[in-house]
């Protein structure tokens, strides 16, 4: 497999969960198969503000179809590795503006608060997924 097929996948994961949380009875069906800390987790993110507005919004849909098309119009595959470590970062600025929009307000706590929450967890799913890459290289999957 290519490597920008495995990036395009990894990128797709996060809407993938989004619209499961959210958009799903998947707490429910957890809950009803005695998985129980399962489902307090789901019920847990689709109850959380922070997963509500970073996620579960309009700007991360958006993020994502922009990267995307970014990426299937890029003629030189060998830079989307770099980008991907990068995506976080380009985030940042994305939300900001997103916020600011749907608030029809600046507020001064967006310029700490998004890159405190953003590079956090977004360097939690990049440093995961490039971990199943490594591996997946190792094995001799991707290439």
């Amino acid at each position: 497999m290519n490597k920008k097929w495995f990036y395009i996948m990894a990128l797709l994961s996060l809407p993938l969960l989004r619209v499961v949380v959210l958009n799903t009875g998947y707490d429910a069906w957890l809950l009803n198969a005695n998985y129980t800390k399962a489902a307090a987790f789901i019920t847990m993110l689709k109850t959380s503000e922070l997963f509500q507005q970073f996620v579960g919004g309009w700007i991360f849909p958006c993020y994502v179809v922009g990267i995307l098309s970014f990426w299937c119009m890029e003629e030189d595959d060998s830079r989307i590795g770099q980008q991907f470590v990068l995506l976080p970062l380009a985030y940042i600025p994305f939300t900001i503006l997103g916020f600011t929009l749907v608030n029809a307000e600046f507020k001064v706590s967006y310029l700490y608060q998004h890159p405190l929450i953003v590079v956090t967890f977004g360097y939690l799913f990049v440093g995961f997924w490039s971990l199943i890459l490594w591996l997946l290289m190792k094995i001799g999957i991707v290439k």
